[in-house]
């Protein structure tokens, strides 16, 4: 309930009200929460160490390409990877992660507990 609640429902709500609406669920292991941030932060060190494993070069590269071009355009988009897509209605997002890295897939956090805490019935 707390996972839910404090981060993967605020994500699951948040990402179709923006305009446009792009997310990424972070599957490299050990998948944890902010474990990006050696990817987005990687500087070409390959014996930077994420929780004991090695920072991947080639997801790195793709990762900070994505974020790149997010910020400069308003896209995320990467050479030799698939676009990221829109969430929508569909709960689509895209997977950086060590197999199928920038393909779409259907978010794990589109869970029914998440309808709860948006449409906010404790409040009534």
């Amino acid at each position: 309930m707390i996972s839910d609640f404090l981060v993967g429902c605020n994500a699951n709500i948040l990402a179709p009200k923006l305009n446009p609406g792009y997310a990424y669920l972070f599957s490299v292991p050990p998948a944890l929460h902010g474990e990006d941030v050696a990817y987005t932060w990687f500087n070409g060190d390959t014996s930077t160490s994420d929780e004991g494993l090695l920072v991947d070069r080639t997801i790195a590269k793709a990762f900070q390409r994505y974020l790149t071009s997010f910020a400069m355009t308003g896209k995320p988009t990467s050479p030799g990877y698939q676009d990221f897509v829109m969430y929508g209605q569909n709960d689509t997002l895209t997977n950086i992660g060590l197999t199928g890295l920038g393909t779409p897939m259907k978010d794990p956090g589109a869970v029914a507990q998440c309808k709860f805490w948006d449409e906010a019935p404790y409040y009534t």
